[in-house]
C-alpha cells in the first residue's frame, strides 16, 4: 500500500540511498537550532496504530511520499530537480545499512555524529561513480525509554544520496532533524 503525501510522483527506477563519512574524524553534533534555508515541515504518518507520526523539515521544492510495507514504512523525500539530493527515512524493526546491501564503488568512511541528542555512526560512500551516499540508524527517535515497548523497538534509518557533495550535505542538515510530531497522524 502506498500513501502519497504530495502531488509529485516518485520517478520510476530511482534508487534512494544513504550516508557515511570520514573514519577517524571527530564527532559532529547536528545543530538542530541553526536556522535552515527556506523550509517547511512535512508530517510523515505513524508506522502503525498508536505510533506517533514523524516530522521532518524539507527544503523548498521537495515533496514526500510514503510507501507502506508489511512491517515498515519508507518515507521518500523527492527534489523538484534531478540534480538535488534524494532522501529516505525507514521506520521499522529491522533496518539494514545500505553499504552492506549494495556495491560500494568508493571508500567507505564512518564518523560519529549526534542527531537529536543520540550519538550515532554515520556512514558515507560512493556508488555508480560520482554519487555520494550518507546513512545512519537512529534508535531513540521515539524516546530513550518509551513506556510503550512497541515504540522502544522501532528504528529509524535515514539516508541521503546525490551527485554533488554540497547537495548531500544540505539535505542531511534537514533529514537529520527528524523527530516525533506533536500530532499522532498527519
Amino acid at each position: 500500500m502506498t500513501m502519497t503525501i504530495s502531488v509529485a510522483a516518485w520517478p520510476a527506477g530511482v534508487l534512494v540511498l544513504a550516508l557515511v563519512t570520514g573514519c577517524g574524524t571527530p564527532a559532529v553534533v547536528s545543530d538542530a537550532s541553526a536556522p535552515l534555508e527556506s523550509s517547511a515541515a512535512v508530517t510523515l504518518p505513524g508506522w502503525d496504530r498508536g505510533v506517533p507520526a514523524l516530522e521532518v523539515p524539507v527544503p523548498e521544492g521537495y515533496t514526500a511520499r510514503t510507501d507502506k510495507g508489511r512491517d515498515f514504512d519508507i518515507h521518500l523525500l523527492q527534489p523538484s530537480t534531478p540534480a538535488q539530493a534524494l532522501g529516505s527515512i525507514y521506520v521499522g524493526h529491522n533496518p539494514g545499512l545500505l553499504h552492506r546491501q549494495i556495491e560500494v564503488t568508493g571508500e567507505l568512511s564512518e564518523r560519529s555524529e549526534t542527531i537529536g541528542g543520540e550519538p550515532v555512526r554515520v556512514f558515507e560512500f560512493a556508488i555508480d561513480g560520482p554519487r555520494t551516499v550518507r546513512e545512519a540508524i537512529l534508535t531513540t527517535v521515539y524516546g530513550k525509554d518509551p513506556a510503550d515497548a512497541k515504540l522502544a523497538e522501532l528504528r529509524v534509518h535515514i539516508s541521503v544520496t546525490g551527485s554533488a557533495p554540497d547537495n548531500v550535505d544540505a539535505l542531511w542538515r534537514y533529514i537529520s532533524r527528524v523527530h516525533v510530531s506533536e500530532s499522532k497522524t498527519p
